[in-house]
Formats: structure tokens, C-alpha cells, sequence
């Protein structure tokens, strides 16, 4: 549970920084996922979490994790992801 609520801290801090990055610069996405590693790494998150998604069967979540690492990136994207995948499924 602790991990969990730790996740959830984590991708507010990772949107925070966006946020600040996004203020500071502009709303230029291209400028924030400049860099070759980003672009590999984002795709990397994106693949994942389509995968674990079809094989889980939690289809409402690929959507929410995939726009936060697009817009917000992987600092919001993955432990958003991570958070939301660690809920208990009914």
C-alpha cells in the first residue's frame, strides 16, 4: 500500500516539474521530447504499457497512462502507470 501511495507521489512530482518546465519554456512538446533517448524512452513506456494492458485485460488505463507520458513525460507517465496498475482488481 505504501508503494503504491509512493507511485502516486512520485507521478504528481513528475507533472510538477513538467508543469514548471512547461511554464518556463513555453507549451512546446517538441522542445521537451527533443532529445533522442526521450523519444526512445517514451516509446519504450508506451509499448509496455500497451502490452501489460492487452495481456491484464484493464483497458481504461492505457489511455490516461499513454496522454501523461505523451504531454506530461516519463516522470508522470511510468509511476502514474505503476500506480494505477498496483490498484487491486475485482
Amino acid at each position: 500500500m505504501i508503494l503504491r501511495w509512493m507511485y502516486l507521489g512520485l507521478a504528481i512530482f513528475g507533472a510538477a516539474q513538467s508543469i514548471m518546465w512547461y511554464i518556463a519554456n513555453g507549451f512546446d512538446i517538441c522542445a521537451m521530447i527533443g532529445s533522442g533517448p526521450t523519444v526512445i524512452g517514451m516509446i519504450a513506456v508506451i509499448v509496455w504499457v500497451l502490452a501489460e494492458v492487452y495481456a491484464r485485460k484493464d483497458y481504461w488505463v492505457a489511455p490516461i497512462a499513454i496522454a501523461a507520458t505523451v504531454g506530461l513525460g516519463i516522470s508522470c507517465g511510468l509511476p502514474l502507470y505503476l500506480y494505477l496498475r498496483t490498484r487491486p482488481i475485482l
